[in-house]
């Protein structure tokens, strides 16, 4: 886990930074753990792994070091944490109304559940609409009736469409989507936006604390329901 803010930049991964703290780390690191390999920059491997392949192996293992000591550093702020407050809640992420279950919405807990929402986005939806309005489908792909979006697309009941989720997936090459100029299309990603890393690494070391403090813990999953 990332818990300084030198590494929570939207433009760098755990996996790619190359501030000079990390360059200087993989200087001490790799004489010590991989004495057999010649001394090469990262930008030199990680812009050619093909060519550098023992070097981008290292470097794996190298960054694996870090999330552990990252992962200890945490658990040492949330234990301060706790010793500090007491079994006291702090502030919740700034995005816990859509993440946790203060403010959770029921709408995101039924389309977890494909079958219970399979087809609800039907003809009669697209029809009751509002003429020339822009639908954007991010849950669960069968959740849209694909030919009756297709048909309120061509008519133009429906303006436009912003699908990274459809029905099926993946959508084939023959679909009339993939040739209409105001659907936009993306490959089932919308979780990893810029800043997704920096919520997940939050939450996480939240539910850490909450877990160590005894309080319940956000997005909990039932097995069960399985989600």
């Amino acid at each position: 886990i990332m818990i300084d803010d030198e590494h929570y930049g939207a433009d760098k991964s755990m996996d790619t930074c190359l501030c000079d703290r990390c360059k200087a780390r993989w200087k001490e690191w790799l004489p010590v753990h991989r004495p057999d390999l010649e001394p090469v920059s990262p930008e030199k491997f990680l812009d050619d792994p093909l060519g550098h392949r023992d070097h981008y192996d290292a470097w794996w293992y190298f960054r694996a070091n870090l999330v552990t000591e990252w992962y200890q550093a945490a658990r040492k702020r949330i234990h301060a944490s706790i010793d500090k407050y007491g079994a006291r809640s702090g502030a919740q992420p700034w995005f816990a109304s859509y993440t946790g279950p203060v403010g959770y919405s029921n709408i995101k807990d039924n389309f977890m559940n494909a079958a219970e929402t399979a087809g609800v986005f039907d003809k009669a939806f697209f029809g009751a609409l509002h003429p020339g309005a822009i639908f954007l489908s991010v849950g669960r792909g069968k959740s849209t009736v694909t030919g009756d979006l297709i048909a309120a697309l061509e008519s133009g009941q429906v303006y436009g469409a912003g699908l990274d989720v459809t029905d099926p997936e993946p959508l084939p090459e023959d679909s009339p989507l993939w040739q209409m100029d105001r659907v936009i299309i993306t490959p089932h990603i919308s979780a990893s936006g810029a800043d997704s890393l920096r919520r997940m690494t939050t939450i996480a070391i939240e539910n850490l604390r909450r877990y160590a403090a005894g309080e319940r813990m956000l997005n909990l999953v039932d097995i069960r329901k399985g989600y």
